[in-house]
């Protein structure tokens, strides 16, 4: 199994972002994934490196 880190960003219709990095461990590197609900969009994207996965997340929360 190999590490890899997901950036989770719900994006609310008040204009509130919420972002979270977190770990996974699996054979291949996961897909990245969108779903939309009453309450907000969110994205997941998956890197394979923290440093990759930080960067972005710190870019999501300006946005």
């Amino acid at each position: 199994m190999k590490k890899f880190w997901c950036v989770n960003q719900k994006y609310f219709d008040s204009g509130k972002v919420k972002v979270l990095v977190y770990s996974v461990e699996a054979d291949e590197k996961p897909a990245n994934g969108y779903r939309e609900n009453m309450m907000c969009d969110e994205y997941h994207d998956y890197f394979d490196t923290q440093a990759e996965a930080r960067a972005f997340a710190a870019k999501a929360e300006k946005a």
